[in-house]
């Protein structure tokens, strides 16, 4: 809280994932990352938010077993 904003990209529907750019000058920004060369994990975003926290977490769906979560208090 506090420290920036945060963004989430989740785009794992459809396509398949493409590979991630690691000599892009703003890779070092990015906390996690899941792209093609690490596998095609499909899912989807879950956010629980109350008026205290945001909770979020990545829930894969098929083929692959990639997760993330964070939450902000």
């Amino acid at each position: 809280r506090g420290a920036g904003t945060v963004f989430v990209i989740t785009g794992t529907a459809g396509r398949s994932l493409t590979d991630c750019s690691h000599s892009d000058n703003e890779y070092g920004y990015f906390a996690a990352h899941h792209c093609g060369e690490e596998g095609n994990t499909k899912g989807y975003m879950l956010f629980d938010i109350s008026a205290d926290q945001l909770k979020a977490e990545f829930i894969p769906t098929a083929d692959g077993d990639y997760t993330d979560s964070f939450t902000i208090d």
